[in-house]
Parts: C-alpha cells; sequence; structure tokens
C-alpha cells in the first residue's frame, strides 16, 4: 500500500474537521448572561425612581432653608421659604421678597426701592423632574444637584450653595422691610 502525501494531508484535513466541527457552530460566549441585562437596567430604572421620589419627598418636607449662594458673582446669605419667599444679603446689598413683592435695600446709599424677582430659583421644587444622574458632588436632576445625604440643593446651573441648612418656624415678617 502505497500512501501520497496528498492522501495524508487530506485525512489530517478531515480529522482536524471533525475535531472542531462544534467549535465553529456553537453560539459564541460573549462574556456575560444576557438573561441577567433586564433585571439590572429594571434595578437602575428603580433606583432613578427611588432617587426621584426621595428628592421630591425631601423638597416637599421642608419649610425652608438657609444657604449661601453663589450667584451674579457675588456672594448672598439666603433664607427662603416656600414656595416664593426669601431674604437675600449681599455686602452691597439686600433682596425682600413677601411672596408677591420685592424690594432691594441699597446699604452704601441707604435708599430701599421696589425691585425684580430674580432670584426665582431658590424655589427648587421645579427642578425635580426628569432624568436623575448620580455625579461626585451629589443627585443631578436637570439643572438642579442635591447633596447626597441631606438632599438639599448644592447647585442650580451654575448657581452654587453652600452650607445649606433646613430652617423651620420661619417667621414671614421678615420678608417684609
Amino acid at each position: 500500500m502505497n500512501i501520497d502525501k496528498r492522501h495524508v494531508l487530506i485525512v489530517l484535513i478531515l480529522i482536524f474537521a471533525v475535531i472542531t466541527t462544534p467549535y465553529f457552530f456553537e453560539k459564541p460566549n460573549s462574556g456575560f448572561n444576557q438573561s441577567v441585562v433586564p433585571t439590572q437596567t429594571a434595578k437602575i430604572q428603580n433606583k432613578v425612581q427611588n432617587l426621584l421620589t426621595e428628592i421630591a419627598k425631601k423638597y416637599a418636607s421642608i419649610e425652608g432653608y438657609s444657604a449661601e449662594v453663589f450667584y451674579n458673582n457675588q456672594t448672598y446669605k439666603v433664607l427662603f421659604k416656600k414656595p416664593n419667599k426669601y431674604v437675600a444679603e449681599s455686602e452691597n446689598e439686600k433682596y425682600y421678597c413677601n411672596g408677591s413683592s420685592v424690594w432691594v435695600y441699597d446699604k452704601k446709599n441707604g435708599t430701599l426701592k421696589k425691585g425684580f424677582n430674580v432670584f426665582t430659583f431658590l424655589d427648587y421644587g421645579k427642578y425635580i423632574r426628569g432624568k436623575v444622574v448620580e455625579t461626585q458632588e451629589g443627585y443631578m436632576v436637570n439643572l438642579l444637584v442635591v447633596d447626597k445625604k441631606t438632599l438639599l440643593p448644592l447647585k442650580i446651573g451654575s448657581i452654587e450653595f453652600k452650607n445649606v441648612k433646613e430652617v423651620k418656624g420661619i417667621n414671614d415678617s421678615i420678608f417684609t422691610p
């Protein structure tokens, strides 16, 4: 029996084909269990919805807050009472809003005049809707970033809040000069 090199090569190819055939027809394993993906997505969506609910509950539960607010290149000491009353004081001026009227006291001139409500952002409840994203600073909803522990505002857009504290028992008389 004379074995030709071509026959040996054909036999080796056939053996290789038989051994490796299951490998070529199996579904490749991508490294993760695809059945877990919908479960993880649902968990993430639930967490986001729960965060949004917790932030909204916190906002609903507070009467007001005090903070240092960096706005328009100035720092203001602010006392805010829901829904739209505030006192905001900077080095040169003090704003009063009783919910319907705004007054601005000019400290240098000692004058008081009617003003415009430029601090509408203080009522941050209107920003609590949409998608929640976790950042290093806190949880971000739209333009609002809230502290992870207190759920009180840290930022609204480029406006920064510091030393934010919940305040109760705020007397309305302080919002009128």
